[in-house]
Parts: structure tokens; C-alpha cells; sequence
């Protein structure tokens, strides 16, 4: 029998809640996950964000490292919140203690979300 390397906890203390932006209301689960290599030594204790509209269709998911004060998206977030992006970050900066943000591109990797282009 193969012994699995990588272990991935169920996830955990699971949250979620409404943000209300120029009258749009996003739907934001939270989950925590702890991914372990018992034999290398290692874990990755993070969070996972899922925003969803107001009819239920998934917008974007979100990934911050409890290590980190970096979160990611893995979107576009230009494209998926539009006017609501700086009102966005600004929530998730408060709530989570985040002074960088990220988003994943595929083909081109990680992009750093400009704060100036807010």
C-alpha cells in the first residue's frame, strides 16, 4: 500500500458573511485548510475566500497564507469587481491584516494588484 505524501485536511472553522458595495451584495465563504508533509517537515496553514454574487454564481476565489500578508486571487479582479475592487481590498485589508495583493494569471503567473490603477 501507497502511503500519501501530501495530507490534506478536511477544511475547517468555516465563516461566511455579506459585503454590500455600490449597492452590489457579495456572498463570502471562508474556510481554513492545513496541507502537511509529515515526512519533510512542512505545512501550509492558509485560508480560502469564495465570493459569490447575489444569485449564487461563483465571482472569484481568494487564498492568504497565515504566514503571509500577502492575499491572492485567482481571477481578475479588475474584471470580476470593476468600481468595486478598492472598496473591496480595503475590507479584506482590515479584516485580514493584508498590505499586498495579487492576482494569478494564467501563462504570465502572479501580477501585483497596482494600487494606483484603484
Amino acid at each position: 500500500m501507497v502511503k500519501e505524501k501530501l495530507i490534506h485536511n478536511e477544511p475547517f472553522e468555516f465563516e461566511e458573511w455579506y459585503w454590500t458595495i455600490n449597492r452590489k451584495v457579495y456572498h463570502i465563504h471562508k474556510y481554513r485548510c492545513i496541507d502537511c508533509d509529515e515526512e519533510a517537515g512542512y505545512y501550509y496553514d492558509y485560508i480560502i475566500l469564495k465570493v459569490k454574487d447575489e444569485q449564487g454564481k461563483d465571482l472569484c476565489y481568494i487564498k492568504k497564507y497565515n504566514r503571509d500578508n500577502l492575499m491572492s486571487f485567482f481571477c481578475d479582479p479588475y474584471a470580476i469587481f470593476k468600481e468595486d475592487l478598492s472598496q473591496m481590498l480595503k475590507l479584506l485589508k482590515v479584516k485580514y491584516s493584508v498590505k499586498k495583493f495579487c492576482y494569478f494569471i494564467v501563462g504570465s503567473g502572479y501580477q501585483r494588484i497596482d494600487k494606483f490603477k484603484l
